[in-house]
């Protein structure tokens, strides 16, 4: 896996990266306020709706073994759930970012 090139400018992360799918699984209105440049969201109450609700970015991703999904939430409490429900989904090439995303900052 390519490792993820990131820096903080002006209060944004930006990841310099294409190989891989940054999924932020907050509600929207979070997402709005505050993302990572680049990220695509999929708020967990969504994710637990069903398969037709998946964001064809993130299905273009499914059984692409060089190409992770990297989940994560503010604090890390939702996306491990949107992680079980992508693996039930049959998606492997995913990770949780432990923490959240603003544990990392």
């Amino acid at each position: 896996m390519t490792k993820a090139v990131a820096c903080i400018r002006k209060g944004w992360l930006h990841v310099r990266n294409s190989s891989y799918m940054l999924l932020d699984v907050r509600v929207p209105q979070q997402f709005q306020k505050c993302h990572v440049t680049g990220a695509v969201n999929y708020p967990y109450t969504v994710a637990s709706i069903g398969r037709a609700a998946e964001p064809r970015e993130l299905i273009a991703f499914k059984h692409q073994p060089t190409k992770p999904i990297i989940c994560y939430d503010f604090d890390g409490h939702h996306a491990p759930d949107v992680a079980r429900t992508l693996l039930q989904r049959g998606y492997r090439n995913f990770h949780v970012l432990n923490g959240g995303n603003y544990s990392h900052i």
